[in-house]
């Protein structure tokens, strides 16, 4: 057999595609549907950012509490400059202080790239989803200020309203000029 055959056979036998079970390939999706790809690597990607964090740190009343006395404070810690604190779930995410990265605030460039992330979702999941990697006092909020002035979301939303009601038509009236009405 001449070497090309080999490789021939070699690149056939690679090429044949391993056929996931439909289980198996439902976990994966509904996983990826679920967890999304990493937000801390776009966001910490961004350049300036670890700098702008930790030159932020200082400004910030409630981190600077934390770096002034770590040792009261058993659930933050702090790593190269930076400031973690351990979440409800037992992992370490990191500590977004208010302050600004070129002319943007750090907490609205971690709130945009989540919401861009996800698509629009909203704020509930936009907020899960940041909370895997991020923490500031009071993110929630910030997150669902944030949605509620995104362009995109709030066309998209579904209406919460009533259904509008029947049209009824004016009484006839009984002399000119008693009734006069006006449409906008």
């Amino acid at each position: 057999m001449e070497d090309r055959e080999r490789e021939a056979e070699d690149m056939t036998a690679s090429a044949v595609p391993k056929v996931l079970s439909p289980t198996e390939s439902a976990v994966r999706v509904q996983d990826a549907l679920q967890t999304g790809p990493p937000l801390d690597n776009y966001v910490q990607g961004e350049p300036g950012f670890a700098d702008a964090l930790k030159a932020a740190y200082a400004g910030d009343t409630t981190f600077s509490k934390v770096l002034a006395h770590p040792k009261a404070y058993p659930t933050f810690e702090v790593v190269h400059g930076l400031l973690y604190v351990t979440n409800r779930f037992g992992h370490k995410v990191l500590c977004v202080p208010y302050g600004r990265l070129k002319s943007r605030s750090i907490r609205e460039l971690v709130i945009d790239h989540a919401h861009r992330t996800l698509g629009h979702l909203g704020a509930q999941k936009t907020a899960e989803y940041a909370r895997r990697w991020f923490w500031w006092p009071r993110m929630t909020r910030d997150i669902e200020r944030f949605c509620m002035s995104c362009g995109a979301c709030q066309m998209a939303k579904s209406s919460n309203a009533l259904p509008a009601g029947l049209l009824h038509s004016m009484p006839v009236p009984l002399y000119p000029w008693q009734s006069v009405g006006m449409d906008f």
